[in-house]
């Protein structure tokens, strides 16, 4: 099912927004891979302010501090810890600036595509028959133009959008850790890919039953709202007002409490990975301080856990961002 609807959603596009489509990933390549390269940037400034006698190490960390002495006039252990801030600094501000224009383009193309769909529904129903347009209801076509095509954008084409862009970013992430600490950053991907895992099996049956239900009762408030306002006048001949009154009520209420449910279980793999992600940092930071002393604490495993850290507040909203792609496809199949 799951590649079927993305089939599906790819067909919804022409030739010239499959194009687009294309140019967003490629762009989402990009973005991921100096994404990674700004939590990788961070590696030289935090081994200077741990490795007290990097100079004399004869390490890499001593030969970049030789060649900015020579090149650019470095001469204190102080100017060139500031000079691998500042850089790094500026690498991640120069990373950030291209992802808000990805973002801008991403947001763009997703919204276009909300007008874009209109119009074809629109124009198909124009291209019918007269026949064949008073033997369905308007507020069918109303409902589907307006409110359907809304929720095909954001309850589907836009989680898609972001899954694919976000897991850019997770593979990228992934394989620069993988280079720098292979069995740490193994155990993080398990823990990751375990708990959403769980999650999205111990509770896809119940989000497919919520996007039912959203789907059922978003038609229901659409057509009693429309026999309402059609039908006035014989409902104040008859006296139906509450009747009516409580057919969209229950309608109403059946779609709302849907939606609340739909985002409470999809915050939840959040919260999740927050405990986990901190819980672990404080594990392995104890841990190691229990076992070692506080000198190699800071010689070793402040780098490592640093360059964790900082992966760990970018890849949390990314995981989240492919789980809300993933549940969203679940979700919006009866939209399809």
């Amino acid at each position: 099912m799951f590649f079927n609807i993305l089939k599906k959603v790819y067909r919804f596009l022409d030739s010239e927004e499959k194009r687009q489509a294309w140019f967003v990933i490629v762009l989402a390549i990009i973005v991921a891979f100096l994404e990674a390269l700004s939590i990788l940037s961070i590696i030289p400034f935090l081994y200077a302010i741990s490795h007290l006698d990097f100079i004399e190490s004869k390490s890499w960390l001593s030969e970049m501090y030789f060649f900015s002495k020579e090149n650019i006039g470095i001469d204190t252990r102080g100017e060139f810890l500031v000079l691998l801030g500042s850089s790094t600094f500026v690498f991640v501000v120069f990373a950030s600036l291209v992802k808000l224009y990805s973002l801008y383009i991403v947001n763009m193309f997703i919204e276009l595509r909300g007008a874009s769909l209109a119009i074809k529904v629109l124009s198909s129903y124009l291209g019918k028959s007269y026949i064949e347009i008073i033997n369905n209801h308007s507020s069918d076509i109303t409902k589907t133009i307006i409110s359907d095509v809304d929720k095909f954008i954001m309850s589907l084409l836009r989680p898609i959008v972001l899954m694919i862009t976000n897991g850019a970013l997770l593979v990228f992430v992934f394989i620069f850790l993988l280079f720098y600490n292979f069995s740490l950053s193994i155990l993080a991907i398990l823990s990751f890919v375990s708990l959403y895992s769980i999650y999205h099996f111990s509770f896809r049956g119940k989000i497919e039953k919520i996007g039912d239900r959203l789907m059922s009762s978003n038609k229901d408030r659409h057509l009693f709202l429309s026999n309402t306002i059609g039908g006035i006048k014989l409902i104040k001949l008859t006296g139906g007002e509450g009747l009516h009154l409580s057919l969209y009520e229950t309608a109403a209420n059946k779609f709302s409490k849907s939606g609340a449910a739909y985002l409470f279980l999809a915050q939840i793999p959040n919260i999740l990975i927050e405990l986990v992600v901190f819980g672990g940092l404080i594990f392995f930071t104890v841990s190691w301080i229990s076992l070692n002393n506080s000198d190699l604490f800071m010689e070793e495993f402040l780098p490592t856990i640093g360059i964790f850290a900082m992966a760990s507040i970018r890849l949390k909203p990314a995981f989240q961002g492919v789980y809300n792609g993933i549940s969203a496809i679940t979700l919006g199949a009866p939209i399809i």
